[in-house]
């Protein structure tokens, strides 16, 4: 009886250590393949990464402005326009030509900060009854496409529309302010493209103006300066 007992006390040390090494293994095994899904989950969050750094721009006109493709915005920029009198550059070249001042609008239904100033342009046009002229740059925008294989997309032809824009542009003399960066605003506007661009022309020559978004205060104070 008493070497039976020894017997099976000796055993159950080689069991319990059996089932301590299979735990540990286990373990070892588990710890491994977490390791492994981490890893693996780093290396897809750098691929992604780096697939987003390279992507190429989904607009890549030289226009720096901000494209809003949202229909519904674009409509009802569309519909606010019907409020202004639509020009060509010739056109807007000639109000150089006449007394009086004219409220010139550059801008564009694709343009979101255009799309959330028309409304208050609108509104202080019709506050204080004065005409506003506009010159739509989506036309020539849309009209001169090219396709870039950098890109691998079509995007706006810049140098093309600056030839078509350069005989108003060299008119624009006073100086502003756009992204942090002061010139003529015939300048800011020839490189660039900024849109909203808003021009006073006083008897025959760009007295003020601004580019980029302003409240309808500010519009106000700027036009009730002129008329």
């Amino acid at each position: 009886m008493e070497k039976n007992k020894t017997k099976k006390t000796e055993t159950e040390p080689v069991v319990k250590e059996t089932k301590i090494l299979k735990t540990n293994e286990s373990l070892e095994s588990q710890v491994k393949n977490l390791t492994l899904i981490v890893l693996i989950g780093f290396i897809v969050i750098a691929l992604l990464q780096i697939g987003l750094y390279f992507r190429p721009a989904s607009n890549a006109s030289s226009t720096n402005t901000n494209d809003n493709t949202d229909t519904t915005a674009t409509d009802n920029y569309n519909e606010l326009a019907k409020n202004f009198t639509n020009v060509s550059i010739d056109e807007a070249v000639k109000l150089f030509d006449e007394k009086g001042t004219h409220v010139l609008y550059i801008g564009r239904s694709s343009c979101g900060v255009c799309q959330s100033i028309i409304s208050s342009l609108v509104e202080v046009q019709n506050e204080l009854n004065y005409k506003t002229y506009y010159y739509d740059l989506g036309v020539p925008m849309e009209e001169n496409q090219i396709y870039s294989e950098e890109y691998q997309q079509m995007i706006t032809n810049w140098p093309a529309i600056q030839k078509i824009i350069k005989p108003l542009t060299d008119l624009v003399t006073f100086e502003t302010e756009a992204n942090g960066v002061t010139d003529t605003c015939g300048k800011l506007f020839y490189d660039n493209g900024y849109t909203p661009t808003v021009i006073i022309i006083k008897d025959g020559k760009a007295v003020d103006g601004f580019i980029g978004g302003h409240s309808k205060d500010q519009i106000t104070e700027l036009v009730k300066k002129y008329i």
